[in-house]
């Protein structure tokens, strides 16, 4: 069960409305995402829910740049008990056609630094 989707981008001005930063548009585009209440913690900016399958789901965008999105991603996850199981990542693909959306289960990191990132901080 998903407990943790984590919407990899970078913060700034500078980023805004870059194809890097389409997980941050996407989150704020959920139907959902108004209603939340973003707060500052784990070196980003995070939200929970109870409202998705009737249990609590934590949202993070971490602000740590990309390529050290796993700091801010495992500080959320240590601290709320979550584990690498648990946990969603959003990301841009640059290999994908802009517009295209992709589901993995798993696979490798076609050289992003976030998902690299993501994987040395949490050991899988």
């Amino acid at each position: 069960m998903i407990q943790l989707v984590a919407f990899l981008g970078n913060h700034g001005k500078k980023y805004e409305g870059n194809r890097h930063n389409v997980a941050w548009l996407f989150a704020d585009s959920l139907s959902f995402a108004s209603t939340l209440n973003w707060q500052k913690k784990f070196q980003g900016q995070y939200a929970s829910s109870d409202a998705i399958g009737n249990h609590r789901v934590y949202f993070l965008k971490p602000e740590t740049y990309m390529n050290l999105s796993g700091e801010s991603i495992i500080a959320l996850m240590q601290f709320f008990k979550i584990k690498p199981e648990e946990v969603l990542v959003v990301h841009d693909e640059l290999e994908l056609p802009c517009g295209t959306v992709s589901l993995k289960w798993s696979g490798g990191l076609g050289g992003h630094n976030g998902l690299r990132s993501t994987k040395e901080n949490l050991g899988t």
